[in-house]
């Protein structure tokens, strides 16, 4: 009992430095009806909505280290979320 206390009071301890390890991400661009949207992420989540408006939003967070790569023309807007060479963990959540 004494060692599952100790586990829980560390790991309490360390959920808020895990929380400051992610990166957030806020990211829009114009975008008529009919364009296309991609998103590349190998390792994490995204989801997607659609809406009504002449935009496009990425939001979200995304592990330290990461990098947020957007490319775009009039019809298309690409987001890469870009790993460090050799890593693919701990990974983005965007919507």
């Amino acid at each position: 009992m004494h060692h599952s206390l100790r586990l829980i009071a560390a790991l309490a301890l360390l959920l808020p430095l895990a929380a400051q390890a992610a990166t957030r991400v806020d990211e829009r661009a114009p975008l008529g009806a009919g364009g296309r949207v991609e998103v590349s992420n190998i390792a994490g989540k995204v989801s997607v909505r659609g809406w009504d408006r002449n935009e496009v939003a990425l939001s979200g967070s995304m592990a330290d280290g990461l990098t947020l790569k957007q490319d775009r023309s009039a019809n298309r807007v690409r987001w890469e979320v870009v790993y460090p060479r050799g890593r693919s963990n701990g990974g983005a959540t965007l919507e």
